[in-house]
C-alpha cells in the first residue's frame, strides 16, 4: 500500500456499543489520520450488485422477493458510507464519461427508477449506472451478466472491484469472469448471506464493517472511513438491517478475524472493531 505525503488532522467519532440489550455510556475516540486522498490507491471501478448485496430482497423467498422488488425500501447497515468511502478513495471523477460506480443486477428494467430511488435518493449511495436486464432480450442470467461485465470492462482501463453475495451464483460468475479478464479484477467480496462455502479467489464478508477492515488494509479507503462505518452500524438501533432474519449471524467469525498491520497502526479502529463486535454479538445471541 503506498503512501504519500501525510497531512495530518483529527477526527472524533461517537460510538454506541450494546451488549445484551444493556447501553453502555458513549465514548469519543480521536485519532489522527491522513487527509484524503493521500493512501495513494490506483482508480479503480466498483461493480455492485444490488439484491441481498445493498438491498434487503431476501431472494431465496420468491414471494418476499417479489414484494421486496417492487416495495422494498431497506438497505444494509454501513454500505452506503462505505460505498461513499470508495468514490472518495477511487480518483474517479464519477461522471457519464468516468463512472466510477455500476449497480448491475438481474432485476427487470421497468424497477429502475424504484431501484434509485431506494439505492441514491433514499439510500445515500453514490449516484451510478443502473445496469438493468431486459427478461425477454436477456433470458439468461450469467450471460447477461458476464456480458454487462465485459461492456463495463470495455469502458475503463481501471481495476474492478466486484461485490455480490452468496444467495445465488455472484462468486461463480465473477470469478470466470476475472478468468476471462486476466489483471482486470482486483477483488471480488461476496456478502455471506448463507455462509455457504465459497470458491477460491472469492474473498467473504459478513456486514460492511469487516468489509471496511479489509479494505483499509487493501489501501482503497482510510482509517475514519471505518470509523464512519462503525457509527453508522451502532448508533442506527436497527439489527434488522445489519443481520437481517434470512442471513446469518456472525457470532464467532468477526472475533476470529485477525487484525491487519494497518488497523493495528491507528488505536481508534482497534476500539472500533471492540464496539461492533460487541454489539454483533448481542445481536447474535438476541436472535438464538
Amino acid at each position: 500500500m503506498k503512501q504519500r505525503g501525510r497531512s495530518l488532522f483529527c477526527v472524533t467519532v461517537r460510538l454506541r456499543t450494546v451488549t445484551q440489550k444493556r447501553l453502555r455510556p458513549l465514548f469519543v475516540l480521536a485519532l489522527s489520520v491522513a487527509a484524503p486522498n493521500v493512501w495513494g490507491a490506483e482508480p479503480f471501478v466498483v461493480v455492485s450488485d444490488i439484491d441481498d448485496t445493498v438491498k434487503l430482497t431476501n431472494v431465496m423467498n420468491k414471494a418476499e422477493a417479489v414484494k421486496n422488488g417492487f416495495f422494498g425500501k431497506k438497505t444494509f447497515l454501513g454500505m452506503a458510507e462505505l460505498y461513499q468511502a470508495w468514490l472518495r478513495a477511487s480518483g474517479l471523477a464519477n461522471t457519464p464519461d468516468e463512472r466510477f460506480m455500476y449497480f448491475l443486477s438481474a432485476s427487470p428494467t421497468f424497477l429502475r427508477s424504484g431501484l434509485w430511488n431506494t439505492l441514491i435518493t433514499l439510500g445515500g449511495f453514490p449516484d451510478a449506472r443502473l445496469v438493468l436486464r431486459h427478461w425477454v432480450a436477456q433470458p439468461s442470467t450469467h450471460d447477461y451478466k458476464i456480458g454487462s461485465l465485459r461492456n463495463i470492462a470495455n469502458r475503463s482501463a481501471h481495476e474492478l472491484v466486484l461485490v455480490g453475495d452468496d444467495t445465488e451464483h455472484d462468486p461463480e460468475i465473477f470469478l470466470e469472469f476475472a478468468g476471462m479478464q486476466p489483471g482486470r479484477v482486483g477483488e471480488v467480496w461476496v456478502r455471506r448471506n448463507l455462509n455457504r462455502p465459497l470458491p477460491p479467489g472469492a474473498r467473504g464478508f459478513y456486514s460492511a464493517f469487516d468489509l471496511a477492515l479489509a479494505e483499509l488494509e487493501s489501501g482503497r479507503i482510510e482509517p475514519q472511513d471505518v470509523l464512519a462505518v462503525a457509527e453508522r452500524i451502532l448508533s442506527a438501533g436497527r439489527p434488522d438491517l445489519l443481520f437481517p432474519d434470512f442471513s446469518y449471524c456472525p457470532m464467532t467469525e468477526l472475533i476470529d478475524l485477525p487484525a491487519g498491520p494497518v488497523e493495528l497502526a491507528n488505536p481508534a479502529v482497534s476500539e472500533a472493531r471492540r464496539a461492533v463486535v460487541d454489539y454483533v454479538i448481542g445481536v447474535c445471541v438476541g436472535r438464538e
